[in-house]
């Protein structure tokens, strides 16, 4: 990970299949020692690899895990991976906001009007 710039105001989290408990004791804590007072001001946001909205979660995180080598539940615990019904999506995001501060989340163009029924739902809260 590239050191912060005293100047920044924005922060990204590359997080492809690092399970919840590396986020925490690993990166989370960087932009608060590096930002120091200046935390609270900092717009944190994270880059999904991949959005399926789907009632079949856990199929979806064995195809995922067989590909990445990693366990379902990492596939499905990483922040870069939004996974399952819009009601299961929007938990996982308000979760990850309360957790790390992410403000937004970065998603590539060709899920953009598979997270959008999400966004509507998110939308003012």
């Amino acid at each position: 990970m590239p050191r912060p710039r005293r100047t920044a105001e924005d922060l990204g989290y590359s997080t492809f299949f690092m399970p919840d408990y590396f986020v925490d004791y690993a990166l989370a804590p960087i932009p608060g020692i590096a930002a120091g007072t200046r935390f609270d001001d900092l717009e944190i946001q994270t880059l999904t690899g991949l959005v399926h909205v789907t009632d079949d979660r856990d199929a979806v995180a064995a195809g995922m895990a067989a590909h990445f080598g990693v366990e379902p539940s990492v596939a499905l615990e990483t922040p870069a991976t939004p996974v399952g019904t819009s009601d299961q999506i929007c938990d996982e995001l308000h979760a990850r906001r309360e957790r790390w501060q992410m403000s937004y989340v970065v998603v590539p163009e060709e899920f953009v009007d598979t997270l959008a029924p999400v966004v509507s739902r998110l939308a003012g809260t």
